[in-house]
């Protein structure tokens, strides 16, 4: 019998409100897929050290065992710890089934890496959630549909454009020449000096944008 080789999709990180979201084809070989799923985990400690960690599978929720089993395997393995994905009902949607799911809180679509800062001239026009480790330099330009997850600094401009409801930007220090969701900009009135070194995350709430404080709010707090 053949076995079948754990592919990058298998495992998929995606955005929501209360954190990150780990989806699994838990078809697989449970224990290499758990491996593989330790590997990513590490791989991107930086940007998710902050956030809550949630796990489904692509085709149901994950019953005790194997809840058990990943919980154990990654917290020995990384210190982090992942919640059951139920706890997020009703909140969010079931993506797999969800005839609705491009207008939930999740994106569908898995994230688009880029491993480098942009800098002033620089332009990503991209459909796909992004995660970007490093900076977006004044005169750079990053156009998702959201949600946008940047490790460094934004200084240049991110614009999220048809977006659903939950789509939202996350950095480690806010400075931007422009920032808008859905047309809606962020003003530079409610920005404050300690946002330029510090996390924050900005969403959009009733027609306006609002910025989430992480090291004065919870990140649990509903956007």
């Amino acid at each position: 019998m053949q076995i079948k080789v754990i592919q990058e999709d298998d495992i998929q990180f995606k955005g929501c409100s209360s954190g990150i979201l780990i989806l699994i084809n838990q078809d697989l070989d449970f224990e290499k897929l758990i491996k593989k799923l330790i590997q990513k985990l590490k791989k991107e400690k930086k940007f998710i050290s902050d956030m809550d960690l949630f796990i489904k599978g692509k085709d149901r929720f994950l019953d005790q065992d194997e809840l058990g089993m990943i919980r154990k395997m990654v917290r020995d393995k990384t210190k982090f710890s992942i919640l059951n994905a139920s706890q997020l009902e009703p909140e969010l949607p079931d993506i797999t089934t969800s005839p609705a799911r491009n207008k939930g809180l999740l994106s569908s679509q898995p994230f688009l890496i880029i491993n480098h800062s942009l800098r002033a001239g620089e332009e990503i026009n991209t459909t796909s959630p992004v995660i970007l480790h490093g900076d977006i330099n004044p005169g750079a330009i990053l156009k998702s549909s959201g949600p946008v997850i940047v490790t460094g600094k934004i200084k240049g401009d991110v614009i999220i454009q048809n977006a659903g409801e939950g789509a939202f930007v996350y950095s480690s220090g806010l400075q931007p020449n422009r920032l808008s969701i859905n047309s809606i900009d962020l003003s530079g009135s409610i920005l404050i000096e300690s946002d330029m070194l510090n996390a924050s995350i900005v969403y959009c709430n009733q027609n306006a944008i609002n910025i989430l404080r992480l090291k004065e709010d919870k990140w649990e707090k509903q956007l």
